[in-house]
């Protein structure tokens, strides 16, 4: 299980997938919303056209669960702040 992001370049995440191959070890990175109920069940409709064709998605995050912290999750320079720990998924979710 790798944390997002993966690498900090293309080149070290393509030597993370091919070593995980060459030695058929289990390589997963940390997008835990492509496992939820509801976001894949949303993936089957989607795939079954029951929602045609899907243009454009939203997201709306609000949280004040870390102001006044010293939360690693939002200092910019240990943690890509919070697009790397809640706008990253809502940025994969389309692309998945």
């Amino acid at each position: 299980m790798c944390e997002k992001p993966m690498a900090t370049t293309l080149d070290d995440a393509r030597e993370m997938v091919e070593f995980s191959e060459k030695t058929k070890a289990f390589l997963q990175i940390g997008f835990e919303l492509r496992y939820s109920k509801l976001y894949t069940k949303i993936k089957e409709w989607i795939q079954a056209g029951f929602l045609g064709d899907v243009i454009n998605t939203q997201c709306t995050y609000i949280s004040c669960e870390f102001i006044g912290k010293e939360s690693w999750r939002i200092k910019k320079a240990a943690s890509g702040g919070m697009f790397g720990e809640k706008l990253s998924h809502y940025v994969d979710l389309p692309r998945w």
